[in-house]
């Protein structure tokens, strides 16, 4: 894997491609339903299986995502099932496509550069497949860049564990390298093919997940800029045709998506009036930045100097890569800034919307920049002992992650109900009082105990209301003619800052001994308490007294 001509057969590059990618699933699949079912996988995992195709999609609009993963994972679940696990392996797989994606768009793009730097003529007459060298026949220097930037992707640890959810933000960095490789391959050899395929997969993106339109917009704004540029250099008619072209494959893109906007514009007045997200400060993009690849679980409570100085290194190396490989640093540059971008600015005009996982869709791009700068450390040994060096670090960030995590030490939501289905009589109702796990003991207990949510307030499109359904709720008037008396309570002590809180009515009391409380992994989430309570009439604050007393405050 040095710097001289390797030609080891055409076997040689997909094998080492099979192996990392495979490295890569190995990680995310070792242990992957240990975790319990948590409210983002709920809301996944109800979307799907709960509705008819017409209506989750109609439910999908009321919430603030697109309906693309949802719509996919369906179609998984019905040939896989819709237990947790099987919904998680959906994810692993596309982690598997992302780094597929990755090594597919690092060959080409870097084999691109190397191109135009010994004056190729691929763009040249009639076709980049017969002017030049192939596309398939890009050299060492793309195809070492792009393993290495799978193997980075492979073993990164926030990758890594947002590859083990039910969520869509593995189809999203599978879609975002595709359709940039699939651009590069556009841009290469001018094939109005590749533009329509480049386009479709683009819209595939911003159907996935709406930062996919801030990952589509570097796209279009990398094409602009690099026709402009070659307008000195190619020819008149033929720019003009590529123009043309380029026009088409985006055109496809945001024709496809303008079914959309209408949602989308719904959506965002609904973020607007109220989210979850916190309000931006000079701290929240470098902060993010270091979550990326330094997850908080692994590192603790950052510090400003960490954060700045894994701030400038990003930025370092993708200014690096912008100016010493040329076309392919330029676009990897747009794609890992221009979203980080956008969002800042949307943020600080209009509401905020800047998260950390958010981000995953540029910091792919970070892995190719870093592994185009090891390509530049020097050759042979030297360039595969920094290589092999950064895998082994991420791998030790992994790994004191999990460690960090111990989610065999804080078995959660999955524990609290069987602790509950082990206990309750068979006339007794699981009762939850936090909308924010009701989805998810519906998950745990389902055929075994009727579930119901006591939510006496109102909720918001961001704790799960669009999912909801007659039947879901329970009164206080119900409750009361409840025949046994008596039901468990099922509640939690995380995600206080931005659900609503409720209590059963004072004539509901604890039963004593019957209280137990479980820890979820991460702080956030906070502890899961349940109890049996029984109905003993007016004026029995006190034993209510006592279970608030249990939770955190």
């Amino acid at each position: 894997m040095g710097g001289g001509r390797i030609d080891k057969g055409r076997w040689f590059w997909p094998m080492l491609v099979t192996a990392v990618v495979v490295g890569g699933m190995a990680l995310r699949v070792w242990r992957l339903g240990d975790r319990s079912m948590w409210f983002d996988e709920s809301v996944s995992w109800t979307t799907i299986t709960r509705f008819s195709w017409g209506e989750m999609i109609q439910r999908a609009a009321q919430a603030v995502h697109p309906p693309l993963y949802y719509s996919c994972l369906r179609l998984w679940a019905d040939c896989f099932g819709a237990s947790l696990e099987a919904l998680r392996l959906f994810s692993v797989v596309l982690a598997a496509v992302t780094m597929v994606g990755l090594y597919l768009f690092c060959r080409d793009a870097w084999g691109w550069g190397q191109e135009r730097g010994a004056g190729s003529t691929e763009h040249g007459a009639g076709s980049g497949e017969r002017g030049g060298r192939s596309v398939a026949a890009s050299g060492t220097e793309g195809r070492w860049i792009g393993l290495l930037a799978a193997a980075l992707a492979g073993a990164s640890s926030y990758h890594i564990l947002w590859s083990q959810q039910a969520r869509m933000y593995t189809l999203g960095t599978a879609l975002v390298a595709l359709s940039s490789w699939l651009l590069v391959r556009a841009l290469r050899n001018h094939r109005l093919g590749w533009w329509l395929a480049y386009g479709v997969t683009a819209a595939a993106l911003m159907y996935t997940h709406n930062y996919g339109l801030f990952s589509t917009a570097a796209q279009g704004y990398f094409v602009v800029c690099y026709l402009a540029w070659e307008s000195g250099a190619m020819p008149a008619g033929r720019l003009r045709r590529l123009w043309l072209k380029a026009a088409v494959g985006l055109a496809t893109a945001v024709v496809l998506y303008l079914p959309w906007v209408p949602v989308l514009a719904t959506q965002a007045e609904r973020v607007a009036e109220g989210y979850w997200i916190r309000p931006l400060t000079g701290w929240t993009v470098p902060n993010a930045w270091l979550q990326l690849f330094w997850p908080r679980v692994a590192a603790g409570q950052p510090s400003r100097i960490a954060v700045v100085v894994v701030s400038l290194m990003v930025v370092g190396v993708l200014a690096l890569s912008a100016l010493k490989n040329r076309v392919a640093g330029w676009l990897v540059l747009a794609m890992a800034m221009v979203p980080v971008l956008c969002a800042t600015a949307v943020s600080l005009a209009w509401a905020p919307i800047v998260v950390p996982r958010y981000f995953v869709f540029a910091q792919v791009f970070v892995f190719c920049a870093v592994a185009a700068a090891v390509w530049r450390v020097g050759r042979g040994r030297l360039r595969a002992v920094a290589a092999v060096g950064l895998v082994a670090a991420s791998l030790g960030v992994h790994w004191r992650t999990v460690g960090g995590l111990d989610v065999a030490g804080h078995p959660g939501l999955r524990a609290a109900v069987d602790y509950v289905l082990s206990r309750r009589g068979t006339d007794e109702p699981l009762v939850v009082v936090h909308p924010a796990i009701f989805h998810a003991v519906r998950y745990y207990g389902r055929g075994a105990a009727e579930v119901r949510l006591f939510a006496p307030g109102a909720l918001s499109h961001y704790t799960g209301a669009p999912l909801l359904v007659p039947g879901d709720r329970i009164n206080a008037g119900e409750l009361e003619r409840l025949p046994a008396g008596r039901l468990w309570v099922v509640d939690t002590t995380g995600f206080s800052r931005v659900f609503p809180r409720f209590r059963l009515p004072a004539d509901w009391a604890p039963v004593a001994g019957t209280e137990a409380s479980f820890d979820e992994v991460y702080d956030y989430q906070g502890r899961i308490l349940v109890s049996q309570y029984v109905r003993v009439g007016r004026g029995a604050g006190s034993g209510r007294d006592r279970w608030e007393e249990s939770g955190d405050k």
